[in-house]
């Protein structure tokens, strides 16, 4: 999807500039600083040293602008982080808004959403001190727009409404246009499909009107996107090769990228996989290219589930750790934010996450699962557990195993030598290494999925599924894990996975191999089953706990009772996925006995998974949960001393 992107001001005397179009509005000469008149006539070499700083800040910032245009953001964020501090030096507060505004939108592209969010809200403040409606109109937007990559869904509405309350009321047509499309995708997000295509609708008929091809481009694709969650999958991929057209003609590589996502994923609807798969590697390309961590991290995603699909498993679990660890390199930077919306970035990702844990859990690849699972639940905080311990390796990402990594690296060499081929600049040694990695393939649109199919890949999923035969352990890792879990006396590991159709349960010990176990139950039973032994657990008078209670024994600690008891296990550390975490395992119940009677029990939201050294300066959390019966028997999740 494609959000529109409100239009930076550029501080100039002479014709101002856009991303791609010209701005409506000049500022004029007599704002261009800030220095008194006085000051200038009396001390002249300092009204020399400030002319010389602002147009020297000017030009900075206009450089800025042509590296934007050319999706070169990294580059453009060294630019306006330089006139800012110009800018900030000679006073000029509008040129520090604008600058403040450019690195907003720079950083928001390449996926760092607290930077943007900071910038964004210093340069509104400078809008509303020196009353420049228009600005501040865009950089209210520009907070949706920040706010909407967050998955803060109404957030983002709240802002692009104030925004285009003003665009409205100074008649400021392209801000409407910008606004109306943003509150579409807003509306999308939330599943309001019917509503997202009137504001879509609204938002093209003006950029039409005021000849914005950028604009129209962009909401031409998010109607496809709208009719694509309607599965009118005809209509939505003929709405994208329009914006796809569009793209190319602006040369707006940005749109292109995320239009050839979008574009992938209804051929994929439509079992177009080998078209599928060159729109996703093509958006790939560009995205990693540009620098738009977003854009890659879905691509990913999307190469990692078509191939899934055509039961290509190793490469599947590739592509999808790629994409799991972008998305762990922009949680990462979302660390400064509010413990909210780092929740809600994960909620809008953790798709990902799940399809991969699910499919390595199928390849029997335990460890790498649970490793995921660790990261899933690194930001799951529970009810009744308030701290977190986190990790070097949790911050990591997935490991690669050696060929995913030599696989990694033949794909970068594709991409180089493809490059050259687009310029004109392949020797006739590097012409042939491109011919060998796909396999004589000259179609650059099909050269991607011969690549895959080359003697080169193939030999390296080879490799691939010789690992799996043995577990695909890493052994180092798996005997610091097994040290660990030998810091407390006779402890297992237990992790649940709840899936669509299943969950998956995976129990470590410090002297067995991982063991994984598969509950057929669907998601939706589980979910029904947790809110009635929540309720029964809240009602005093209940006499149900114990069904409920053993029920959910049968389910989670049952299928491992002859490895509990044959390791000796005294202490369970449980990671609970999901809404398994509203259920304290203390009141399980095997007929006989609770489950805090037969073993110690230890809640953690993240195995940081792999740190279980008692921290005796930390005093233990209980969670009290009310099992009333017959003999009055109250069960509680113990932490370890």
């Amino acid at each position: 999807m494609a959000a529109r992107i409100y239009p930076l001001t550029l501080v100039l005397a002479s014709s101002l500039w856009g991303i791609g179009i010209d701005l409506p509005h000049a500022i004029g000469a007599a704002n261009q600083t800030t220095t008194p008149q006085s000051q200038i006539s009396d001390n002249k070499p300092i009204a020399q040293n400030t002319t010389t700083r602002k147009a020297e800040a000017d030009r900075l910032y206009y450089q800025g602008i042509q590296q934007w245009k050319i999706s070169q953001f990294e580059a453009a964020v060294q630019s306006w982080q330089q006139t800012l501090t110009i800018y900030r030096d000679i006073k000029d507060r509008q040129g520090e808004g604008s600058s403040l505004t450019g690195l907003g939108l720079a950083y928001q592209k390449l996926g760092k959403y607290d930077n943007a969010i900071e910038c964004h809200l210093q340069a509104l403040a400078i809008d509303r001190e020196i009353k420049y409606k228009l600005s501040e109109g865009w950089s209210l937007g520009n907070l949706g727009l920040a706010y909407y990559s967050l998955g803060k869904y109404d957030k983002a509405i709240e802002y692009q409404q104030q925004s285009l309350a003003i665009a409205r009321e100074i008649k400021e047509r392209l801000g409407e246009s910008i606004a109306l499309g943003n509150l579409g995708l807003a509306y999308y997000s939330l599943g309001k499909y019917d509503k997202a295509i009137e504001y879509h609708l609204q938002s093209l008929a003006i950029a039409r009107e005021i000849k914005e091809r950028l604009g129209e481009g962009q909401e031409l694709g998010n109607l496809g996107l709208a009719y694509q969650k309607l599965n009118k999958y005809d209509k939505a991929i003929e709405y994208y090769l329009q914006s796809l057209a569009i793209s190319r003609e602006i040369k707006d590589r940005s749109g292109e990228s995320h239009t050839l996502n979008n574009l992938g994923i209804a051929y994929r609807e439509l079992n177009r996989d080998r078209e599928a798969m060159t729109s996703f590697q093509q958006a790939l390309t560009i995205a990693r290219e540009i620098g738009a961590r977003s854009v890659e991290g879905y691509a990913l995603g999307n190469l990692g589930n078509v191939l899934s699909k055509v039961k290509q498993p190793e490469l599947a679990i590739l592509f999808y750790k790629q994409s799991v660890n972008v998305r762990e390199a922009i949680r990462k930077d979302l660390r400064k934010l509010d413990k909210d919306i780092q929740k809600s970035y994960l909620d809008t990702v953790e798709k990902t996450y799940r399809e991969l844990a699910d499919l390595l859990l199928k390849q029997d690849r335990v460890l790498e699962a649970q490793q995921v699972l660790d990261l899933l639940k690194v930001q799951e905080l529970s009810d009744y557990l308030k701290t977190v311990r986190g990790n070097e390796q949790t911050a990591k990402g997935t490991d690669l195993q050696r060929p995913e990594q030599t696989i990694i690296a033949l794909g970068n060499e594709l991409a180089d030598l493809q490059k050259l081929d687009r310029l004109g600049k392949l020797d006739p040694v590097k012409q042939q290494r491109l011919a060998y990695l796909t396999s004589q393939e000259s179609d650059r649109n099909q050269q991607f999925n011969a690549f895959l199919k080359s003697p080169e890949v193939q030999k390296q999923i080879e490799q691939l599924r010789r690992t799996e035969q043995a577990q695909n352990v890493d052994i180092e890792k798996f005997n610091r894990l097994r040290k660990s879990l030998a810091q407390v006396q006779n402890a297992a590991l237990l992790y649940p996975l709840i899936l669509d159709d299943r969950f998956e349960l995976i129990l470590i010990t410090a002297t067995t191999p991982p063991i994984r176990r598969t509950i057929n139950l669907k998601r939706e039973v589980l979910n029904a089953a947790i809110v009635e032994f929540r309720a029964n657990l809240r009602d005093p008078s209940s006499f149900d706990v114990r069904k409920d209670g053993q029920k959910f024994y049968d389910w989670l600690i049952h299928p491992f009772d002859a490895e509990l008891q044959q390791a000796k296990v005294q202490t369970i550390i449980y990671a609970p996925d999901g809404q398994l975490r509203y259920i304290p395992l203390a009141a399980l119940y095997d007929g006989k006995q609770w489950l805090v009677e037969k073993y110690r029990i230890n809640n953690i939201t993240a195995s940081s998974l792999t740190d279980f050294a008692p921290r005796p300066h930390n005093n233990p959390r209980v969670l009290a949960a009310a099992a009333t019966n017959s003999q009055n028997i109250q069960v509680g999740d113990r932490s370890i001393p």
